[in-house]
This record gives structure tokens, C-alpha cells and sequence, in this order.
């Protein structure tokens, strides 16, 4: 074997790679969804102050990946955020997605997800010094 060295990766390098990834993921198990779509929502009060958002999308499998949902501190606790999952949720849904899982921190909003009905999926322990994160799961055919 000859020998063998590692580099920094480039850009074309890590695009080349993750097509081939997804080239060969697909090939295994065909997209449902031809198209990455992005669903990006922003909560606004009566006076247009932006109180929250939530950032997601919906992958090749129909799947809605909600990769950030934030409400502004002085907010939280006061119904935001449930109505900003539910509305990406509906979007979601209403673009063919049947499933939507979400990745946060113990120390962040695990109760916030237990408590609108999301399932534990499974959990890494000392993600960060001390704490998990947390991988949660929904069927949104319910």
C-alpha cells in the first residue's frame, strides 16, 4: 500500500464528498421528495417586533428537520413557541411530510418538546460538559 496522507478539506473536496454521500444514500433508498424546502418562520407581535423564529426543512425523505426554534428571552414561557412548532408543523404536513425530528439540549427545551406529544428518540450523554442532547421524533400523521 502506498502511502497515505490527510489534508485540510476544500470546498469542491466537501462538495464532491457529500454528492457522493448522497448519491449513494439514494441509490438505496430513493428520495420521496425531489427537492430540499426550506421552511423559515418569523413571529411577530402587534407592533411588528420580532419575538421568535423557527428554522427547518423538509429533506429528501420527507422528513421535516427543525433545526432551530428560538424565542427571544423575555418571551419565553408565554405561548410562542408552541404556535411557532405548530406552524412549521402544519406547513410541513401540508407539503407531504409525515415525520419531524428536532436535536436540542437538556439544558435548553426538552421539557418544551415533551411537552407538545414529541417522542424520545435517544440521547448522547456528555454531549457537552454535563450535559445531553437530546433527539426527538413526531409523526405528523396524528
Amino acid at each position: 500500500m502506498t502511502p497515505l496522507t490527510i489534508n485540510i478539506c476544500k470546498t469542491e473536496d466537501r462538495t464532491t464528498f457529500i454528492e457522493s454521500l448522497n448519491t449513494c444514500n439514494l441509490s438505496k433508498v430513493p428520495a420521496t421528495t425531489p427537492v430540499w424546502t426550506p421552511l423559515e418562520f418569523i413571529i411577530k407581535d402587534s407592533k411588528d417586533l420580532e419575538l421568535g423564529s423557527v428554522l427547518g426543512a423538509i429533506k429528501d425523505w420527507n422528513s421535516l428537520n427543525v433545526k432551530t426554534l428560538w424565542v427571544k428571552e423575555a418571551h419565553r414561557r408565554q405561548g410562542i413557541g408552541t404556535p411557532l412548532l405548530n406552524h412549521i408543523k402544519s406547513k410541513a404536513k401540508a407539503k407531504g411530510a409525515y415525520t419531524v425530528m428536532v436535536d436540542t439540549f437538556d439544558v435548553q427545551t426538552e421539557k418544551f418538546y415533551l411537552k407538545n406529544d414529541y417522542q424520545l428518540i435517544d440521547e448522547i450523554n456528555y454531549f457537552l460538559k454535563g450535559h445531553r442532547k437530546i433527539y426527538f421524533s413526531k409523526t405528523l400523521n396524528e
